[in-house]
């Protein structure tokens, strides 16, 4: 299991992923790529299949992520708000 960075991903959600991951090779390139520019970055993968899949994201209390990982919860944020701004252009 990944150690989380902004959300503790359930076991049955990591399975779930991992599968996806496997049978993607545009999200394998993507992968590759991203984690040779940010680190972790596989990890924000899956935290946002979790987000986006799960009904209740796990997220961790902000005393539990790490101070390296405090990036990402800004990244997970304009992500969410770059999915609000295309929905209400809908």
């Amino acid at each position: 299991m990944q150690e989380p960075l902004v959300y503790l991903i359930p076991k049955w959600t990591e399975l779930y992923v991992t599968d996806f991951k496997e049978k993607s090779s545009r999200l394998s390139e993507v992968i590759k790529e991203g984690d040779h520019k940010i680190y972790n970055f596989e990890t924000f993968v899956s935290e946002t299949y979790h987000r986006l899949y799960d009904r209740q994201p796990n997220r961790l209390e902000d005393s539990a992520i790490k101070p390296e990982n405090k990036i990402w919860i800004a990244i997970h944020q304009q992500m969410s708000e770059q999915f609000l701004n295309a929905q209400s252009l809908e």
